[in-house]
């Protein structure tokens, strides 16, 4: 049915609002290959899905035409140092072969265009490059400048037809110069494009595969790009361009995009297709939650998991934590709320957010006692989101 959509040009969205299965999973390659929408709540009298309708139907900056485009196509074009492997999200390949075509496919590969037959504002496509490493071709000098170009087109919803035309061009940096490769890598990106690939790999391979391929991965790039001395765990040191991407594939490992412990089978499909077509920064907000420190003096600011958070806690908020263990509320009740002990003057309050499906995130916070003299002013709250926070 995907395939007889895609030929005809048609565009297939879901709204299923239910509390029992509805068969997303199944019906999960009619909207990816056809470039529509999916939202998933429990009820049409929910404000999920009315505010969700509404958005389909928004209008531009301008006030004159819809946020949307139909009949779309991209296709790349790249110098002949490199081929591109494929695509992943919503989109369908037009099995179009050229001399820039890899014979490793990723995704939707063995073609370089694709057909998107829905797109607005926020459509993303990741695609995957690998360098043409020929018996007989000269190799690549230092500085040499490679090329991209990528050619969209589409229908407006004014009823104009458009074409853009997007060129790039980068130096290339030999093998021996790891300090401009490392100048050059974008780890959000590079995180996105991984939680990418092995959603994509759920459909085919176990998940136990998947995580030991992403471990291998990561060891492969510190191997590479960090600096430490053999059987000394003390001397390890990655540089700043590199120092984040391990904590996002960290998270990955365990987000529910990998993970489908306590998820329906819907459930798990509407979170590895919501995170096949959203940007870098929603999606790094999917893969880990963010963890914000409020004092009297500023209005938050985020704060890493771990020996930080720890480091950022004062004594004083510990130990007020401590004291109100026997007033706090049970542990399975805590998940998804927000949490924030009230810090004595002049400390720090850390606060959570993290909402999932069925869980809200405004629930009251436990109670705890009183301080010994006058609190704090309270920081300003920060709106949670639909999607983790």
């Amino acid at each position: 049915m995907a395939k007889r959509a895609v030929t005809a040009g048609h565009v297939v969205d879901i709204f299923a609002c239910a509390l029992d299965q509805v068969g997303i999973m199944e019906m999960r390659p009619l909207v990816e290959r056809t470039g529509g929408y999916i939202v998933m709540s429990e009820s049409f009298t929910g404000n999920i899905f009315k505010q969700s309708f509404k958005a389909v139907f928004a209008r531009d900056a301008a006030g004159q035409g819809l946020r949307m485009a139909f009949g779309g196509a991209l296709e790349v074009l790249t110098s002949s140092e490199f081929k591109v492997c494929g695509a992943i999200g919503n989109c369908n390949s037009l099995g179009k072969k050229a001399t820039n075509v890899a014979e490793t496919e990723i995704g939707q590969g063995n073609t370089n265009a694709w057909s998107i037959g829905g797109l607005d504002e926020d459509t993303t496509v990741a695609l995957y490059f690998e360098v043409t490493n020929q018996a007989n071709s000269q190799p690549v000098q230092q500085g040499q400048q490679r090329h991209l170009q990528l050619l969209t087109s589409y229908q407006h919803a004014s009823g104009q037809y458009r074409l853009r035309v997007t060129t790039l061009s980068h130096a290339w940096a030999d093998t021996s110069q790891l300090a401009d490769i490392a100048r050059g890598f974008d780890q959000e990106a590079a995180a996105v494009l991984m939680a990418r690939i092995a959603a994509h790999k759920t459909q085919t391979e176990e998940a136990f595969d998947i995580l030991r391929w992403i471990d291998r991965m990561l060891i492969r790039l510190v191997a590479k790009f960090a600096d430490y001395r053999k059987d000394d765990p003390a001397s390890f040191r990655l540089s700043s361009s590199f120092s984040i991407y391990p904590q996002f594939m960290f998270h990955l490992r365990r987000s529910q995009f990998l993970q489908v412990f306590g998820n329906s089978p819907d459930e798990t499909a509407y979170n590895r297709m919501i995170l096949m077509r959203e940007n870098t920064t929603n999606s790094l907000i999917m893969i880990q939650p963010t963890l914000l420190a409020f004092d009297v003096h500023d209005d938050g600011h985020p704060v890493s998991v771990g020996r930080r958070m720890r480091q950022a806690l004062p004594m004083a908020t510990r130990s007020t934590s401590a004291m109100a263990g026997t007033t706090r509320t049970p542990r399975s009740r805590l998940h998804g709320m927000k949490r924030c002990a009230r810090p004595a003057r002049g400390s720090t309050c850390l606060r959570a957010e993290r909402s999932s499906a069925g869980r809200p995130a405004g629930a009251s916070r436990p109670a705890s006692p009183r301080p010994p003299h006058p609190p704090a002013a309270s920081a300003p709250a920060v709106p949670t989101q639909g999607a983790p926070d």
